[in-house]
C-alpha cells in the first residue's frame, strides 16, 4: 500500500511553490506456518539469544534455517565438483587433454593462479578432492 501526501508551501513574493510528497510503503509478506519441535536445552539457548539481541524467537529460527540450507545447498556443489575432479584426475585421457591445454600457452595463467592462491594463504598444491 503506498500513501501519498501532499502540501502546498509559498516562497518569496509568492513566486514559486514546492510540494511535498510523503510516501510510506507497506508490504505483507505471506510465510509459511510450520511448528518445531526444540529440546528443552536449545530452546533455553534460542531464548537467551532473542532477549541478547532483542529479536523474536521466529526471525533467529528464519535466520538460521536460511543459513543451514544455503550452507548444505554449497556443500553439495563443493562435493559435486570434488566427485568431477576425482573422475577427471583417474581418466588418463582427461589428464592428457590437461597437460596438453597447459602446454599451449596457458602456463602464464596456471602461474597467476598459484600467486594469487599463495598470497591469499592456499597451498596451490594440495589435492583439495582427497
Amino acid at each position: 500500500m503506498t500513501v501519498i501526501s501532499a502540501g502546498r508551501g509559498t516562497c518569496q513574493r509568492g513566486l514559486c511553490r514546492t510540494i511535498e510528497l510523503h510516501f510510506v510503503i507497506c508490504s505483507v509478506i505471506q510465510m509459511a506456518n510450520i511448528s518445531v519441535r526444540l529440546p528443552p536445552e536449545i530452546e533455553k539457548r534460542l531464548e537467551e539469544e532473542a532477549r541478547l539481541t532483542d529479536r523474536n524467537r521466529s526471525e533467529l529460527v528464519r535466520e538460521a534455517v536460511g543459513e543451514y540450507l544455503t550452507r548444505r545447498q554449497k556443500e553439495r556443489m563443493i562435493e559435486g565438483m570434488r566427485q568431477a575432479a576425482k573422475a577427471l584426475y583417474s581418466d588418463p585421457e582427461a589428464v592428457r587433454e590437461g597437460l596438453e591445454a597447459a602446454e599451449e600457452g596457458l602456463e602464464d595463467w596456471l602461474a597467476s593462479i598459484d600467486r594469487e592462491e599463495r598470497a591469499a594463504g592456499i597451498d596451490p598444491d594440495e589435492k583439495w578432492w582427497d
